[in-house]
């Protein structure tokens, strides 16, 4: 910990914060002699962000049937923005984007590299394909997610332009326009290469793979269908499917555990208001709303360590927290611990 109150390491942001909050609440609530009134659950498992070992909460679930919890708070949301015309507001993860990742090869035919012009090396046709994915930013399409932010942020109504609220929601505040843009449709970020692995050899195939992001209610159809769309039709390439779809998950934003997350905001920061949000990343709250119809937010306060410092952080150098907020966690959680279990 630095002299300003930050506490720095791997996972300081993401998310030990939170698990070290959960745990010292529940501890705190079992010295005091708190007994919840129906079940309370502490639940720390791993694996979320890659999924393909069959451990963590997907595990957790199928080998103990009797966590079925009704409401639960997770990692994604909590952040404090100060938004340049006065008002204040948190992130509140209501759900998450699902993925359903495309791997993109480029057909030609080899041949020698000392004769490039001789057969059709797949490496250019790539190029041109990887030019148009760009950087696989999302399209830009109205949808129900979207709208409900801009609307409570600029006032933005159906068949308004969305490009220009979120360019209008982004002077308020500049981490905006990098979470609004990937609720507008399916994100396809370039993330792994592969061609020749001999330099002397110009390869018939060379393939990309889109790490691509879905919004709930997204079909395999409709990845195709936009991928295909933005590839064109005029190159030789070919689409494989590496991993099945993990859909997209989301619940209401609506009811009592909402109610108690903007209850504690009103007593520990008046003025602040939830602001609904999907996470652009994933969550194990999936499998917790597939098992047991759970309501599931992302949810943990941050109000000291500044929005920018928070968002950067993530897997990244100099993650960090302050311990200001690793207090202000723990205050939350025995506060929605005592309003919907004390009975």
């Amino acid at each position: 910990m630095d002299d300003d109150g930050f506490l720095y390491g791997r996972g300081a942001v993401d998310m030990k914060n939170e698990v070290a909050a959960r745990a010292v609440a529940l501890a705190r609530l079992a010295r005091s002699g708190f007994r919840p009134s129906g079940d309370l659950w502490f639940l720390a498992v791993a694996d979320e962000e890659d999924g393909s070992a069959d451990v963590g909460m997907r595990w957790l679930l199928e080998t103990r049937p009797d966590i079925r919890p009704d409401l639960s708070l997770n990692e994604g949301g909590g952040v404090r923005l100060d938004l340049a015309d006065g008002r204040r507001v948190s992130t509140f993860a209501m759900g998450e984007k699902g993925t359903y990742p495309v791997r993109v090869t480029a057909v030609g035919e080899a041949g020698h590299a000392s004769v490039p012009d001789l057969g059709d090396n797949a490496v250019p046709h790539l190029g041109e394909l990887l030019r148009r994915v760009g950087r696989g930013r999302a399209t830009g399409r109205p949808g129900s997610f979207v709208d409900s932010m801009l609307s409570v942020l600029v006032g933005y109504r159906p068949g308004d332009d969305v490009a220009n609220a979120i360019d209008r929601a982004a002077e308020l505040h500049p981490m905006l326009r990098h979470a609004l843009w990937p609720l507008t449709g399916t994100t396809m970020a370039p993330t792994v290469l592969a061609a020749s692995t001999k330099r002397n050899v110009m390869p018939a195939r060379a393939s990309v793979e889109l790490d691509c992001r879905i919004l709930p209610g997204t079909t395999e159809d409709d990845v195709e269908r936009e991928v295909r769309t933005r590839l064109g039709e005029d190159l030789r390439y070919e689409l494989s499917w590496p991993e099945r779809l993990v859909p997209g998950s989301v619940s209401p934003a609506e009811g009592e555990l909402y109610d108690v997350c903007q209850a504690f905001l009103d007593d520990t920061d008046a003025g602040t208001t939830l602001l609904p949000s999907l996470c652009t990343g994933y969550t194990d709250s999936a499998y917790l709303r597939a098992a047991a119809g759970t309501t599931a937010y992302g949810f943990s306060p941050i109000a000291t360590t500044p929005a920018e410092v928070v968002e950067t952080g993530y897997h990244n150098a100099d993650e960090r927290i302050h311990v200001d907020d690793l207090v202000l966690a723990t205050r939350f959680h025995e506060f929605v611990a005592q309003r919907l279990l004390g009975g």
